[in-house]
């Protein structure tokens, strides 16, 4: 008799390909529903952690499932924002409009010296997450700049201001010599943004042109020297 209970029961196995634990409506072959706890678990040896850590990490997806994935895909997803960027040669900014007040330009950075996440392009960066970012932007003319009761640069979240550093730029006229700026020429601002995904930050170059300075268009050329002119962002949190 206790033969023939076997058999069937071995018969019978296959049809219970899915074992549920806590849940009569199993959707894997093992489906818990609740807290697992695994009591005590084998130490990899230390000269195989190498060749297992490359293929061994479990995520649960959103359905509850659990999945292998590479732990290079698991680290990649959590690198933060780092970007350097900077001009790649001497860089031309020409203000908009030949009267007198304020005139804006957008600085755009063509070279990356890094970007962690592939989130800066075309002068613009979009966060590919929500955090906390540094943010820091310096230029440097190159050659006398125009005299200006306001000149600087600024930092926009979402195409709105959100930080800036302007100051007057005042020359001397010298015998022989020419005009002679003053005032330092390097502009720079820094400041820390809370960013949701998908929110940009881009930056502007400002001056404010006084009535009765003649002329046309004002313009100004940027050092495109990584020490004088460049951007960073820094994803802190």
């Amino acid at each position: 008799m206790k033969t023939i209970f076997v058999i069937l029961l071995l018969c019978t196995l296959p049809i219970y390909s899915q074992v549920g634990i806590g849940t009569e409506d199993p959707t894997a072959t093992l489906d818990v529903d609740g807290d697992v706890n695994i009591r005590d678990i084998e130490i990899e040896a230390a000269e195989n952690l190498d060749a297992v850590a490359k293929d061994s990490i479990l995520v649960k997806s959103q359905g509850g499932l659990v999945h292998r994935v590479s732990s290079k895909i698991v680290y990649e997803s959590n690198i933060q924002t780092a970007i350097k960027g900077k001009f790649s040669a001497d860089t031309n900014i020409v203000f908009p409009g030949t009267g007198a007040g304020d005139k804006y330009k957008e600085i755009i950075f063509d070279s990356e010296i890094y970007d962690s996440n592939n989130e800066f392009n075309s002068g613009v960066f979009t966060a590919k997450e929500a955090g906390i970012y540094h943010v820091y932007i310096q230029v440097v003319p190159t050659g006398t700049l125009h005299i200006s009761t306001n000149y600087g640069v600024q930092i926009y979240k979402n195409s709105t201001l959100y930080s800036q550093q302007n100051f007057a730029n005042i020359g001397l006229s010298i015998p022989l010599v020419g005009t002679v700026n003053v005032t330092p020429t390097v502009r720079n601002v820094q400041t820390l943004v809370s960013l949701e995904e998908g929110e940009t930050i881009s930056f502007k170059l400002f001056t404010r042109k006084m009535t009765g300075i003649l002329g046309g268009t004002l313009k100004v050329k940027l050092s495109g020297e990584l020490q004088d002119s460049f951007f960073t962002i820094n994803q802190i949190r």
